[in-house]
Order: structure tokens, then C-alpha cells, then sequence
């Protein structure tokens, strides 16, 4: 994600430098880290609960 020049139409950055961005195509966004991580199963509710859970423990 870190690289701008991937995905731009899936990934959104509204602020680079705070680590703001937005999913534009969410379900797609999802199926990319499911593949990656080797989970066929990923759907953006396992990816938005994953995310939740790292971004309240400050990771």
C-alpha cells in the first residue's frame, strides 16, 4: 500500500504522510489480501474486522 503507484484504483491515499486512505473497490481490495495471504475465503468484513483489531492496538 505504501507504494502510490499500485492499485490507484483500489487504493485512494487522502493523506500519505498520516497514513489516511480509502478503499475505493473494498471487495476487490479484500480478495487481493485474501490471495496474499493465502485465505480464499476473505471478504471485506474479515479484512475491515483485521484492520479494527491492529489499528486499536496501535500497530
Amino acid at each position: 500500500m505504501k507504494n502510490r503507484e499500485y492499485c490507484p484504483s483500489l487504493i485512494v491515499w487522502d493523506n500519505y504522510e498520516e497514513g489516511m486512505f480509502r478503499f475505493v473497490y473494498s471487495d476487490k481490495v479484500a480478495k487481493l489480501w485474501g490471495t496474499k495471504k493465502d485465505n480464499p475465503d476473505m471478504n471485506y468484513e474479515k479484512l475491515s474486522r483485521a484492520m479494527r483489531y491492529y489499528y486499536k492496538s496501535k500497530v
